[in-house]
């Protein structure tokens, strides 16, 4: 990997600004897991899991028997979620799974719901991967994606990436239909950034 791909990747070792009142506030994992309404059986693959923003969240507002794949491409990330696990009660319903950043190592048609939160903007090659997450999703499965929008004009940045390295919503979405994506919706209730929610034509590869 060459150092131009980690131009814009998080630091690690800012671990901690993942999981501020003020980040709560712009991407509400609870308006998530309202619009996920995951069910018993379930098998989520949080991509980009960091510490657990997301995957936590949902954890613990999902039905038993979801069972969560957190997936990131940095050890130190993975051992930061596996810490916040010890001792959780539904903690047994999570695998850890190291990636690269252009490959996750699970099957063919193997997950129903994707989840990338604040990552979409980092990828080096979206499409690729979007084409990657497709070949993991089940037919109809569904693929969530929050990340960072523009700002209307005049409107100061307070959080997240600079504005030139930021996806936004209409960018994203058209990419996501281009995959063979459909029923493409945006969940209400995010500021400074957007919820993307999309499904897997059932007839794509």
């Amino acid at each position: 990997m060459g150092h131009h791909d980690n131009v814009h990747k998080f630091d690690p070792a800012n671990a901690a600004r993942l999981d501020d009142p003020q980040r709560r506030q712009a991407m509400p994992p609870g308006l998530l897991a309202a619009a996920l309404a995951l069910k018993p059986g379930d098998k989520v693959a949080d991509i980009g899991c960091g510490t657990g923003y997301w995957l936590i969240a949902l954890l613990g507002t999902s039905p038993p028997g979801v069972h969560f794949s957190g997936v990131d491409s940095e050890p130190a990330m993975l051992a930061h979620l596996a810490q916040r696990l010890r001792g959780h009660a539904r903690g047994d319903q999570v695998t850890p799974v190291l990636s690269t950043e252009h490959q996750v190592p699970l099957a063919n048609g193997s997950v129903d719901v994707v989840v990338m939160g604040a990552v979409y903007h980092e990828l080096a090659d979206r499409r690729g991967f979007l084409r990657e997450i497709r070949r993991l999703l089940v037919p109809g499965g569904r693929l969530a994606i929050i990340d960072w929008d523009d700002l209307p004009p005049g409107v100061e940045r307070t959080m997240g990436p600079p504005i030139h390295e930021r996806v936004p919503f209409a960018l994203a979405r058209t990419e996501v239909m281009a995959e063979a994506f459909e029923d493409i919706d945006s969940i209400d209730g995010f500021s400074e950034s957007y919820c993307l929610v999309a499904r897997k034509a059932a007839s794509s590869d």
